[in-house]
């Protein structure tokens, strides 16, 4: 609920320049966001009044603290004395109402038995910066953070109500349930391949039985200690918010089960206030019985009738409140959980958990066995930041060959003229620029025998070769697969194609699933979470320690901004985290986060983030100022790099107007103190591991910091949008893009002769052997459908809930613009997906890209750049 409030009031011609105005929430117990603080000057007259001061806050003010009733006053400042606050001091572990932004290394993976390097702050393992907790260290493992109930960022950084209310019924319904085998004990074997590819059809046509009482207990259990113990920092309405969405799916639940008539809601104690509200939990009697844990029906009743109920709210928010801070975090499920068990096990029968089709699988069921669908992939799929041009040819490591093996590949001229139908040779295919290649040998050969000392995975170096046809798509080649020397083995490696032959067609068919495993990890690791949420923290941080709030900047930059350190701090204590579903699902297990630590030190410069040096950096553009967008493309029907390019232009085309605005000449750049403080902060801070790396532009002339400001605007929003939207689309049918490979190939060598004979026989079983298992496979479709759907408080690349927040009819023209050019943008789109000679895009069974159309709706659409990273 919004309000506006007007206040009259005289200020003595001796009070000087205003330079802050305080105020204080006087509610009892709700939160208040202040937008903005706006003082005017009556005009004689009757005329308009003149507007002398405007602070703009879109700040969380607490209600009055329960201790005294102290109302807590806030001051906004019309000057920087707000930036001493958001700094802190760098000490002290932050509380939840805390505005304080500061830097740490992530030293927060680990968990006790399961520690983690620290990332960042060593050559070893360089990393960007994420915000300080001020947590205690382990005292067994001094080097990492301990984990607690609330994993802290600033107050102004949490969800809407709307975005809580939707990631907690969505991982109620979908993760939880999913995730429960894979992290608490259960009758289900983890480790259980599907037995038929009708099983996996199953997910999406009948679902799957869960078994009496385990999807209640999994959701519920988990929603209060993993979701919120293992980091969510909430408010008590934020909390009241979700646990009543929780209630909900348990009435769902306990419908068919008994209800006793006895168990109701205990009368209100006898000390109930006059005014007839309830005192808290100094009502012990009122609260006793169902922290006991001997009505959960009372319980059920209590939080629903908060909706009719004024009188219970308070109690239930105290109730809620010791749930959750009074440190024992499973005191109160040892008390609840066992009655609402008892129920359970005899209430209704089996639970389904079904998932949507993809729409992959929705145009083309078999489309994930055709070669032709795993190249066109790489340009038109969920991770188009890989493919690269073939520059050299025969194909070399930069690894030392001493560790690991000879530099040159194993695919020579001769297999790749064959499969080319010798039209030309490979000498020729490469000056033509015919060639192309997925290259995850050099990144993930030095972790293969780290990976394969765990159980249940597998790894190898890889390199994927494709042909660009006359027609614009791609043939696939080859495919190389390398397992380096170790103490106890020599390499091996060995090239697969194409075969007519069924054994080497079947071997064929589990390379791709290798290097589609290779490609899954690559993309949610890279490009998804180093490259954009962990890239684009140290910049908001930086932001709100050195940018006030009414610098032009920082309110460019804010909306770009919107919910990341949240979605940060979540994925630390859920995603990437030890033990955490990261590890769980992908090949790489727990060094998942140490191999983004090798990819940020040998891949990531600033420089090439933004789309058209990202593209040129991997061939698959030349510079050349007289074609479209200044850039010549390899591959011309490449629509990650088609519509990328026009959202990268109309952003440019954007901050450009806007920096022009605020910004003259280079004098004012380099002389705005406060925006230089900002990005000096960014590279020696934020990104300090990387501070004396090229890739850094000085901020001095207009020029330089548009094209930043682009850059960081452009990876929050339209980069993350790529590698985001799609993710259900494309891997919801897992056997798509595996997020793992759990067996080796039946060929490797020394042969296990039993594997291959076992290969020979039924090489469909060998294969789904190969894939994730029934509880990785349903626990990562469940995360990619949270991942990919849009919340419906969502704010879009140019849309006018984001409009500029000055008055400057200069900037809006400008914004209005940049609005109208997307809505032109989104019409591009849709013809090109329409236009029959853009393969890639267009034909049967192929999905049509959207994931650079501006625009969605809430829910799994598949399509919308958000204008933050911001899930």
């Amino acid at each position: 609920m919004s309000y506006e409030a007007e206040f009259e009031f005289d200020v003595p011609a001796s009070f000087g320049v205003v330079g802050a105005v305080l105020v204080t929430n006087e509610h009892h117990h709700k939160e208040m966001f202040l937008v903005n603080v706006k003082l005017t000057a009556t005009a004689d007259g009757g005329g308009a009044d003149d507007l002398l001061l405007a602070i703009q806050c879109k700040s969380w003010i607490q209600p009055r603290s329960h201790e005294g009733n102290a109302p807590v006053r806030r001051a906004f400042f019309a000057n920087k004395r707000d930036l001493e606050q958001k700094r802190g001091d760098g000490r002290g572990e932050r509380k939840d109402t805390d505005r304080v932004y500061d830097y740490d290394v992530y030293n927060d993976l680990a968990s006790p038995g399961e520690p983690r390097p620290a990332l960042g702050g060593s050559k070893q393992f360089p990393y960007p910066r994420r915000c300080r907790t001020g947590r205690p260290p382990f005292p067994e493992d001094t080097a990492s953070e301990m984990r607690s109930a609330d994993t802290y960022v600033p107050r102004d950084e949490g969800f809407s109500e709307a975005k809580l209310l939707q990631l907690a019924s969505q991982t109620l319904r979908t993760v939880l349930p999913a995730a429960v085998p894979a992290v608490r004990p259960t009758r289900v074997d983890r480790n259980q391949s599907f037995s038929s590819f009708s099983d996996i059809d199953k997910l999406f046509e009948d679902g799957i039985k869960l078994p009496h009482g385990d999807l209640a207990f999994s959701c519920f259990f988990l929603l209060l200690d993993k979701l919120f113990a293992d980091g969510v920092n909430l408010p008590p309405a934020d909390k009241l918010s979700i646990l009543r969405v929780a209630v909900s799916l348990l009435e769902e639940w306990l419908r068919d089960g008994p209800a006793p008539d006895d168990q109701v809601l205990p009368d209100k104690p006898a000390n109930v206030c006059n005014e007839g509200k309830i005192a808290g939990l100094r009502d012990e009697e009122f609260t006793s019985g169902i922290l006991a844990g001997a009505n959960p029906h009372a319980m059920i009743k209590l939080i629903k009738s908060t909706h009719t109920d004024p009188n219970h709210l308070e109690v239930l928010s105290s109730f809620v409140n010791k749930l959750f801070e009074d440190g024992d975090q499973l005191g109160f499920l040892r008390g609840v959980v066992p009655s609402l068990l008892q129920i359970l096990q005899h209430g209704p029968g089996h639970q389904v958990l079904r998932f949507d089709t993809p729409a992959n699988v929705q145009k083309d069921k078999f489309g994930w066995l055709r070669d032709e669908e795993f190249a066109r992939e790489t340009l038109a799929g969920v991770n188009p930041y890989a493919i690269e041009l073939v520059r050299e040819f025969p194909l070399k490591s930069k690894l030392d060959p001493a560790v690991y093996g000879p530099a040159e590949s194993a695919i020579t001229a001769e297999v790749l003229e064959r499969q080319m139908g010798h039209v030309m040779t490979a000498a020729e295919a490469v000056k033509q620029k015919r060639l192309f290649m997925l290259d995850y040998h050099d990144l993930f050969l030095p972790y293969v025998h780290k990976i394969r000392a765990q159980e249940h995975t597998t790894m190898y170096g890889s390199r994927t070769v494709f042909f660009l046809t006359g027609d614009g798509t791609l043939r696939l080649l080859a495919i190389e697969l390398t397992r380096p020397a170790s103490p106890s083995q020599p390499q091996w490696r060995r090239v697969f194609t194409p075969s007519t032959d069924t054994t080497e067609s079947c071997l064929w068919r589990m390379a791709k699933s290798h290097v589609r495993a290779h490609d899954s990890g690559h993309h949610e690791l890279v490009s998804h979470w180093l490259r954009t949420h962990c890239a684009v923290e140290p910049y908001v941080i930086a932001a709100n320690r050195q940018l006030s709030e009414m610098h032009p900047i920082y309110q460019l930059l804010r909306p770009h901004f919107r919910y990341t350190m949240r979605i940060n701090a979540l994925a630390r204590s859920a995603l990437i985290n030890a033990g955490g579903i990261i590890e769980l699902t992908f090949s790489p297990g727990k060094h998942a986060m140490e191999l983004t630590s090798a990819a940020y030190d040998k891949l990531w410069r600033f420089d090439t983030e933004a789309l058209p040096a990202d593209l040129v950096r991997r061939g698959m553009a030349e510079e050349d100022p007289t074609a479209e967008h200044g850039l010549r493309l390899a591959i011309q029907d490449y629509p990650f790099a088609n519509d990328g390019l026009l959202i990268w232009d109309a952003i440019k085309g954007w901050v450009e107007a806007y920096v022009a605005r605020f910004y003259t000449d280079a004098g004012a750049v380099a002389g705005d103190a406060e925006l230089q403080a900002f990005w000096a902060e960014v590279i020696e801070v934020g990104h300090g591991d990387k501070k004396d790396a090229p890739g850094w532009p000085a901020l001095n002339t207009p020029a330089s910091l548009a094209h930043a400001l682009a850059t960081i605007v452009w990876v929050a929003s339209a980069h993350h949008a790529a590698v985001n939207a799609g993710q259900y689309d494309f891997g919801g049918y897992f056997p798509n893009r595996p997020s793992i490979a759990r067996t080796r190939m039946p060929v490797e060598e020394p042969v296990d002769g039993e594997a291959f004979a076992a290969f020979l026989d039924d090489p469909d079983q060998a294969l789904r052997e190969c894939f994730p298992s029934q509880v990785q496979a349903t626990l990562v479709m469940a995360v990619l459908d949270l991942l990919s759907t849009h919340s419906p408080d969502e704010e879009y690349l140019g849309g006018m809930e984001a409009a500029p927040w000055n008055d400057d009819a200069g900037v809006r023209a400008a914004y209005g613009e940049f609005n109208e050019r997307l809505k032109e943008i989104e019409g591009i789109i849709d013809r090109r997906n329409a236009d029959r000679r853009l393969k890639n895009r267009c034909g049967a069974g192929i999905v049509p890209y959207q994931l650079m159309k501006p625009s969605s709706q809430p829910g799994l659409i598949g399509k919308g750049i958000p204008n933050s990273t911001a899930i």
